[in-house]
């Protein structure tokens, strides 16, 4: 018969050390932060695509009321900014006095208009727009911006509304 201090020395010791452990967790953080900041990154990229054609539904739908009921369609954007919230920019529909769709349809927090020059453009029953000012190529652009964190750049996309014929595009800031 084996003696107790035997058998304690026979047993084998099958455990993680100190250094193994730690090893391993300060991995999995570094793995985690990579995965966290591209994920941030891809939320706003999808938030700012969101809003570009929330705001282009919005317009198409303007336009589309201005052409069946054969009134004139005014479309209006501003940036809200509520108490303890990011600014966010919102968007209104109207035709002669009635809301088509209210002020507060706002886009996704943290995308606002960044050109305040036109804020208003009116869609023709003829499916053309009225525009206080037209770039060279007769289209009025709306500008949406990301707010840029502390080391992204802002994302931009731009809306233009033509205003001969209406149209509505969408694009990013570098695509012509």
């Amino acid at each position: 018969m084996k003696q107790r201090s035997e058998i304690s020395h026979q047993k084998s010791t099958r455990a993680f050390t100190m250094i193994e452990l730690i090893s391993v967790l300060a991995i999995a953080v570094v793995l985690l932060t990579i995965l966290l900041g591209s994920y941030a990154g891809w939320t706003r990229a999808r938030s700012i695509d969101v809003a570009a054609n929330l705001a282009a539904a919005v317009l198409g739908h303007a336009r589309e009321t201005a052409i069946t009921q054969l009134v004139a369609t005014r479309v209006t954007w501003q940036n809200l900014a509520p108490p303890g919230r990011p600014e966010r920019g919102s968007m209104a529909v109207y035709t002669n006095d009635t809301v088509l769709i209210a002020p507060t349809n706002t886009l996704p927090a943290g995308v606002c208009f960044s050109n305040t020059t036109a804020q208003a453009l009116v869609f023709l029953p003829d499916g053309g727009c009225r525009i206080s000012e037209p770039d060279s190529n007769n289209c009025a652009r709306l500008f949406l911006t990301t707010s840029a964190g502390a080391a992204a750049r802002p994302l931009t996309r731009i809306i233009e509304v033509n205003q001969l014929t209406g149209r509505i595009r969408v694009h990013r800031e570098d695509e012509p």
